[in-house]
């Protein structure tokens, strides 16, 4: 039987820990010793997807091979994990640098520069005295977002004003959500987009996770959205996964603000409520490559 590090046990996992312990051995992991998955697993361990060393010991002491499997449904940082893992036991995954590029605002941002993927106007931000320098340069009655390289909503997220710059209380301790600096951001005003992608396939949703008409995915389409989303997604050879997109339009301009491996759940609160079970359909997409959603 194959074996499948599944990487995450928490409530969100275990629609699709269910499915995979009946044709896997399954080897589950969570920093949480009772993660409600733990007891699901034919075997767990209390590791934390990003202790790259004892994952990687764990993959050794049960015999992973490049035959076998490592899995995610959890969040974006626990595919660093599963590239380390699927690295040292010889399996084609995405390259841990990729992931770092998508998990860093710094760094992506500077890719969509050169990949001519508009974004709003920033600035990188390494210290309080660098922030001082360019309050100055602010201009009046806007809005800005002053963003962690690695911030997760709504960690080390601020909005304000030039006015407001200097009452703003700025985390500058160092963890992993904060690597290196803050990107500074001139407010972009449009209507919000989430776009996903399964290989091709555009869905759309707006920010309260609904998912939108086809003429609004029309029109993503007509601006050339989909179009320089999708050579991102082919450059980065990200396409095997769920890939979002947050995306802001006003008129015939767009601005992205964000990318990202998107967790399964917008997905799969669509699917769930049109009646099709989305975790079997993304762990054979995840582990088989096979892409077989239902028409919809």
């Amino acid at each position: 039987m194959k074996k499948v590090l599944f990487l995450g046990c928490n409530h969100a996992q275990l629609p699709y820990l269910k499915l995979l312990v009946k044709a896997y051995y399954v080897i589950g992991t969570d920093l949480n010793q009772k993660a409600p998955g733990a007891k699901l697993c034919h075997k767990f361990y209390n590791v934390g997807y990003l202790d790259f060393e004892k994952l990687i010991d764990i993959a050794r002491s049960e015999g992973l091979t490049s035959e076998d499997y490592v899995f995610t449904a959890a969040e974006q940082f626990a595919y660093l994990g599963v590239s380390a893992v699927s690295e040292y036991i010889g399996k084609h995954w995405l390259k841990r640098e990729t992931i770092e590029l998508i998990l860093n605002k710094q760094l992506f941002y500077e890719y969509f520069a050169l990949n001519e993927v508009p974004y709003p106007e920033t600035k990188f931000i390494c210290t309080q005295s660098e922030l001082a320098q360019e309050s100055h340069k602010l201009k009046p009655d806007t809005n800005y977002y002053l963003k962690s390289d690695r911030s997760k909503n709504p960690l080390y997220i601020y909005k304000f004003d030039k006015q407001e710059i200097a009452d703003i209380d700025i985390n500058w301790v160092k963890d992993r959500f904060l690597v290196n600096g803050y990107v500074l951001q001139e407010e972009f005003i449009g209507e919000y987009f989430r776009v996903n992608f399964i290989k091709d396939r555009l869905y759309l949703f707006d920010f309260q996770g609904n998912r939108l008409s086809s003429a609004m995915e029309e029109r993503i389409i007509d601006l050339g959205i989909a179009e320089t989303l999708l050579n991102v997604n082919n450059r980065l050879l990200i396409d095997a996964l769920i890939v979002k997109y947050d995306v802001l339009v006003n008129g015939d301009d767009y601005v992205v603000l964000d990318i990202g491996i998107d967790h399964p759940s917008r997905l799969s609160k669509y699917y769930l409520e049109m009646g099709h079970n989305f975790a079997e359909y993304y762990t054979n997409q995840y582990l088989l490559g096979k892409y077989l959603y239902p028409n919809d």
